[in-house]
């Protein structure tokens, strides 16, 4: 019993030291309307200098057209330009090789906002992709539906009850 017990404690504090990344994507839009996808972590807990590397992939990446990286990224956070081999971003939040610089270690919260908008209506995926967790198979899906705008919607009624009107 007295090995269960020091067997449960250890993994506790083991799960007490790991992070958590939430992606978070906007579930429709308009087409020619941005949209949002963001990258959060909690952080806490975890040793100083760590970092992480993540992939954000999946033909929603594609319509990405600006991004933003906050101060809980560290001060090190950086997006690697689109990649259209691996059809994707590479980030890096935090910054392993010199922890003794001021706010280079990650901290809870908003760590990347990615903006983006297609003016072809569908659906979009995305798939948030952390290393440290796994190298075959994303972390975290999501997926966006464009929709034409209302207005289009009316005139493509308009049309219809026109076109059901000269029959």
């Amino acid at each position: 019993m007295k090995k269960f017990v020091v067997l449960m404690l250890v993994l506790g504090m083991a799960s007490l030291a790991s992070a958590t990344i939430i992606m978070d994507v906007q579930a429709e839009a308009n087409t020619n309307e941005d949209f949002t996808v963001t990258i959060s972590g909690v952080a806490s807990g975890i040793a100083p200098g760590m970092y992480f590397d993540i992939g954000l992939y999946g033909d929603g990446a594609a319509l990405i057209t600006s991004n933003a990286i906050t101060a809980a990224a560290g001060a090190s956070g950086a997006v690697a330009p689109y990649d259209p081999v691996w059809l994707g971003y590479e980030l890096t939040v935090g910054e392993a090789v010199d922890d003794t610089l001021p706010g280079n270690d990650p901290s809870d919260g908003l760590w990347i906002t990615f903006t983006g908008s297609s003016a072809v209506e569908g659906t979009y995926t995305f798939e948030l992709w952390d290393y440290a967790v796994s190298l075959s198979a994303p972390t975290a899906t999501g997926s966006i539906n464009i929709v034409p705008e209302p207005m289009t919607m009316v005139l493509l009624g308009l049309g219809g009850l026109f076109l059901r009107r000269r029959k």
